[in-house]
């Protein structure tokens, strides 16, 4: 019987928003050796990338480029995943984030890595119970579809 390696990779990755479905992606790339940044304003969100094994990335897409906040240097990867959720408690627009803070982001990823957006079924708008799929025509009815809507083109 032979011992199994554990998997190695040499794929570098960024996740821009490391929540719920942000963290899952992490495990598992993690598991397959990858090299993953994080994204995240909180220290204690940093603190807790780093037990998890990320490489976290202390800063805010709202803050404007300049601000002490703002974007760290990023790194150069070979896959970016888009991941962010809303926070209703910050102070900041869905447009803030899912448009300006997006386009922030673009602006200061080194290279052209694979990129990974992830939306919403609310760009859609009320589909009544219809087929929708990448040929319906988006219709938004909220204003978070509506950023997520601009984001996306």
């Amino acid at each position: 019987m032979t011992e199994r390696s554990p998997p190695t990779s040499s794929r570098r990755r960024l996740i821009i928003g490391c929540g719920y479905l942000g963290k899952r992606v992490a495990t598992r790339w993690l598991a397959a050796g990858d090299t993953v940044y994080a994204t995240t304003r909180s220290q204690d969100h940093a603190d807790q990338f780093e037990a998890m094994g990320l490489h976290p990335l202390l800063g805010d897409v709202t803050a404007a480029a300049n601000a002490a906040e703002g974007l760290p240097e990023l790194p150069t990867v070979d896959t970016a995943l888009w991941a962010v959720g809303f926070d209703r408690t910050a102070a900041a627009s869905y447009e803030d984030v899912h448009v300006t803070g997006l386009q922030r982001l673009l602006d200061r990823l080194p290279g052209q890595p694979r990129f990974i957006f992830i939306s919403s079924t609310g760009v859609w708008g009320d589909g009544s119970g219809g087929l929708v799929n990448e040929t319906t025509p988006p219709t938004p009815a909220r204003e978070a579809g509506r950023a997520l809507v601009a984001a996306e083109a």
